[in-house]
Parts: structure tokens; C-alpha cells; sequence
């Protein structure tokens, strides 16, 4: 019975569907109407469509169903419904909204997620038993989680090289590839067991129960391979060991999360951001905070010329908004020039959308001298920020930043990020009436809500952001002296 071989011997659209254990008329779990009146436009039968989305799509949402069918498509070649819908749709959907095609949600639709980024990467027979068992938890009750698990536990699987090469060598070694799973880019022993028992049910491994007793069972802590992890407590090493990233673990990352990303969802209500006109996805970082961060750093076992850079960089970005990849393109020739004898910086333009209408190809804005001097202060031979490492000098890139807040975060209760550094100036300048648009250009931080051209018009250069930035230097400056009072009344408190 076609229904009961592997996935990649299928060769018709009913026997996938008996496969994976939806009845033939399946449909998604979302309306799909509006799909199946646009199929005789795509040249795709309705019914068609409808089994293609509760294959590949099958949770919440329509997003990212292109791409899903074509990972899909790679684990069964001959079911030629499927190889045909994904580039079909792909086009289609270009021709009618020229926009590409977008990732399906991580949290809310992990099965498409899976088919669309992570079953690429695999091996197609252990993929197609990951797809066979994200949708026996998709038909039950209340394993929606589970189903998440498993999809990150798959692309934790998919970005560690030495446990693919032992995949690819066949089903005798996916024992030892999931035993010997790396615990990379800071996962816990915790989190690393959790993978790796949800990985072995669904490869078959071993069944539901010896899974979890082994997760349950797993040591306190998993010697770290191919670099230093967070659990080695060292900054130092750990911001080395960017050097040596896999290229795997560097496609894997997502430094910048600009609006809209995948898994993005964007907030209604009036008591959003989105309602005080700062854009969405930044946060709020207190002075008192960013005082901890920076105490955090001073306390690191950092060279200290590297605390000094880290400290500046990152009270800067509270300062200026500005992202992690301005800085990393500051240098006498680069995309950032710094002029701290006129208190300047001039930004490349191609940090900006089109609709930004930055005329030229940089923008200037006056930022504050003070600020200027010591940014260049810091800078190193060639005209950039570096850092040292290894006994070299490295220039500054915005993986290093990334990593140094992962580390600094690891036990903190509430941690200070990326979002929330950039995104204090909007907080502080918005309640001070200064205009959304303003803010947009001397920081680079924009949004689609203020993409129309009129948003903007003709604006001077240098645009004039120093005071501004005296305001936010001044409170960051508060919040250091408030660390330093709840730390003498610490300290008090404790000699009592």
C-alpha cells in the first residue's frame, strides 16, 4: 500500500495524504477560501490546493506556502502535484502582489517552517520522518508545543555539520548524530536534552517514553564542542571563537530582525508603540539597566581595551539608536565617517530604504562632540573599531556585539538587548515631541508605517541631533550614579 512507504517512494497526492494520516478531503486549519477561488487562476484544482495547504501549511496560517511546497517538493520528487504547485504559486503570487514570498511563522506554524528552511538542509529520508511526526502531533490535542520542539530541535540538528556528515552516512548513525549533538550558540544542557529526545522519537531511535527518560535523566551540563560556549563563562573566549563560527551557525544567525522578518508579528492597540510612532520591534532600556550591562562588562574577564570598546559602543547605541552594523562600518573610507573635530558623522545612504528619499550618498547629522571625541578615541590603525583578539587586532562586526549581549545576558533576569538599546531613544525623544521622521533618519531605524515619501520632504544636512543626544548621554550618566547609590545601600545593608 502506497499509503505505508516512505515518503520519497510516493509517487501520487493520495497516497502523501494517506501517509501522513489526513483523510482525503484534508483542509488547512485556516480559511482557505479565498485560496481555492484563485486556483483555476494558477491552473491548480481547488481540491488540489486545499490537500497541497494541509500538507504544507496545515497550521494557522497561509504564510510561507511557495516555500513550503518546495521543500516538500524535494521529499517526494514524483508526486508531481506537489513539485509543480510550489514554483506555480511562487509566481503567481509575484505577478498579482510583486512581493516574494514569505516565512512561515516559527512559533505558530512550525510544520512549514520546517519544510521551508530545515528539511533543505537534511538528509530527505530522516526529514521525511520529521515530516511524518510533526503531523502526527499537529492531529493531537495539546501538542502544538511539541511540534515547535521538534522543528527547532531539526534546525539545531541541520546547523551542526558533524552531526549531518554522520546522518548522511544512513539510519545506522543517527544514534550517534543525536547523542552527539553540539551545544551551540548558547543552548543549555537543559534544552539540548529536550532536542535530542524529541529528535529521536521522531527518527525512531527510540520510542516516547525511553526519550523522555533519558532527557529527564541528562547530566547537569554537556561538555561544549567546536568553541567556547556560554556556559564557560568567559567573554573573552567566547567573542574569539566568532572567528572559528561554522558556516552554518553564521547563515543561521539573524542579527539585524528588521520588521516584518519571519516570525515577526506585529501588535494592535493603542497602547503599542506603533501608536506613540516608534517603530515596531524596539523596546525601552532604563539608565539603571544599561548601568548593569556595562557593570557587567567592567566585571568580564575581557581584555580591557576590549571593555573599553564594548562599553562604548554599546552606551553609544543607547545614546544614538544607531545599529549594531554602523558601527562596524565606521572607517575613513567606509559606509560611516566620523568627523569628531566638527561633532559629524556622515551615513551612507544605502542604510536607508529609497523611500527615505536621502538625497546623495550620505546623510549627514551632527551628533554630540563629546560623544564624537571619545568614539574616535577608540578607533584603531585603520580608522575602525577593533577589538583584540587572540593577540590581534580584529575589526569590530555586529556578530561580535550579538554575541557579547548573549553572554552578558545569560543569567541576568531581565536582559538588556539590541532592541532595547536603540530603541530608548525613540522612548525618551517621542514623549519630547520630537517627529517620528526626524528620529527615523539619525537613527536608521525606519518602519513601513512611515514609508511615504511626503513623511520626509526636503530636511537641512547636517541634521541636528546633539542635543538630543546630551539628554540620553546625561541619563545614562544617571543611571551609573543610581548603580553606584543601590550599591553602597547594598553594601550597607550588608555589613549590618
Amino acid at each position: 500500500m502506497e499509503g505505508n512507504a516512505p515518503l520519497s517512494e510516493l509517487t501520487t497526492l493520495s497516497g502523501l495524504v494517506a501517509a501522513l494520516g489526513l483523510p482525503p478531503d484534508a483542509h488547512p486549519a485556516w480559511d482557505d477560501t479565498v485560496l481555492r477561488q484563485w486556483a483555476p487562476s494558477m491552473g491548480i484544482a481547488p481540491d488540489t490546493l486545499s490537500l497541497l495547504a494541509a500538507i504544507a501549511t496545515p497550521q494557522h496560517s497561509p504564510r510561507g506556502l511557495p516555500l513550503a511546497l518546495v521543500g516538500l517538493a524535494r521529499l517526494v520528487p514524483q508526486v508531481t502535484a506537489v513539485s509543480h504547485a510550489g514554483p506555480l504559486l511562487a509566481t503567481w503570487q509575484q505577478s498579482q502582489f510583486t512581493t516574494n514570498p514569505r516565512m512561515p511563522y516559527a512559533t505558530f506554524a512550525p510544520i512549514a517552517r520546517f519544510l521551508a528552511l530545515v528539511s533543505l538542509a537534511l538528509p530527505a529520508e530522516a526529514a521525511g520522518l520529521i515530516l511524518l511526526h510533526l503531523h502526527v502531533l499537529n492531529t493531537r490535542t495539546n501538542t502544538e508545543r511539541h511540534g515547535y520542539t521538534l522543528s527547532v530541535a531539526a534546525a539545531h540538528l541541520a546547523e551542526d555539520e558533524a552531526a549531518i556528515a554522520l546522518v548522511d552516512q544512513g539510519p545506522t548513525h543517527w544514534a550517534q548524530a543525536v547523542d552527539e549533538l553540539h551545544p551551540a550558540n548558547g543552548v543549555s544542557a537543559a534544552t539540548l536534552s529536550t532536542y535530542q529526545a524529541a529528535l529521536q522519537v521522531a527518527l525512531g531511535i527510540a520510542d516516547r517514553s525511553t526519550a523522555l527518560d533519558k532527557s529527564a535523566s541528562s547530566p547537569a551540563s554537556v561538555a561544549p564542542c567546536g568553541g567556547p560556549s556560554i556556559a564557560n563563562r568567559s567573554l573573552q573566549a567566547f567573542l574569539e571563537a566568532v572567528d572559528e563560527l561554522s558556516l552554518a551557525e553564521v547563515l543561521s544567525e539573524d542579527p539585524q530582525r528588521p520588521p516584518g522578518r519571519a516570525g515577526h508579528r506585529r501588535r494592535g492597540g493603542l497602547t503599542t508603540t506603533r501608536a506613540l510612532g516608534i517603530p515596531d520591534g524596539l523596546g525601552d532600556c532604563a539608565p539603571l539597566d544599561l548601568a548593569r550591562l556595562i557593570g557587567r562588562i567592567r566585571d568580564s574577564d575581557l581584555d580591557p581595551a576590549n571593555k573599553r570598546v564594548l562599553t562604548a559602543v554599546f552606551v553609544t547605541m543607547f545614546v544614538t539608536g544607531w545599529p549594531a552594523a554602523l558601527f562596524s562600518a565606521i572607517g575613513p573610507d567606509g559606509r560611516v565617517q566620523l568627523d569628531p573635530g566638527q561633532g559629524l558623522i556622515r551615513i551612507d545612504g544605502a542604510f536607508y530604504p529609497e523611500w527615505v528619499g536621502v538625497h546623495g550618498p550620505f546623510l549627514t547629522v551632527a551628533i554630540d562632540p563629546d560623544l564624537a571625541t571619545r568614539l574616535a578615541s577608540l578607533l584603531g590603525e585603520s580608522g575602525s573599531l577593533e577589538l583584540t583578539l587572540r593577540g590581534r587586532r580584529r575589526p569590530l562586526t555586529a556578530r561580535h556585539l550579538h554575541r557579547a549581549l548573549a553572554w552578558l545576558n545569560r543569567d541576568a533576569t531581565i536582559g538588556v538587548w539590541m532592541s532595547n538599546l536603540r530603541g530608548a531613544i525613540w522612548h525618551q525623544a517621542r514623549h519630547g515631541a520630537w517627529p517620528p521622521e526626524v528620529l527615523a533618519l539619525v537613527t536608521t531605524q525606519t518602519d513601513p508605517f512611515l514609508h511615504q515619501p511626503f513623511h520626509y520632504g526636503a530636511f537641512p544636512q547636517p541634521l541636528e541631533a546633539a542635543d538630543l543626544h546630551a539628554t540620553m548621554r546625561a541619563a545614562a550618566e544617571d543611571g551609573w550614579r543610581e548603580r553606584r547609590h543601590l550599591q553602597r545601600a547594598f553594601d550597607g545593608f550588608g555589613s549590618i
